[in-house]
């Protein structure tokens, strides 16, 4: 998890997110799990159980082993949906899981 957090001003943030759909930019705001369960939004360890099943269902064995080897996470219990693994489950479901970000991962 990077440690260094980029700022930008708040004007700047408006209306890169404003635009945010013509670029072809998603986000997403992870807030305390305090704030999201009063509110009936998930919480991260339930999230992360909701996207280790799509990772599961998504990817045989081999090509599951080549992305995780690729960013980094070292066995299988990297995909346990658990609070330690969020980030990984993260990486693998919005950074990795488009088919044609895979199949370039799993091309090189």
């Amino acid at each position: 998890m990077p440690t260094d957090i980029k700022e930008i001003p708040q004007k700047t943030f408006t209306y890169n997110f404003k635009d945010s759909e013509k670029n072809h930019r998603r986000y997403c705001f992870i807030l305390g799990s305090g704030a999201s369960r009063e509110a009936g939004i998930l919480t991260g360890v339930e999230m992360a159980r909701i996207w280790a099943e799509e990772i599961k269902k998504k990817y045989d064995e081999n090509d599951l082993d080549e992305i995780m080897d690729k960013l980094g996470i070292k066995d299988i219990k990297g995909i346990e949906p658990n609070s330690k693994n969020y980030f990984n489950l993260y990486d693998i479901c919005y950074r990795w899981l488009s088919p044609m970000k895979a199949s370039r991962i799993l091309s090189t």
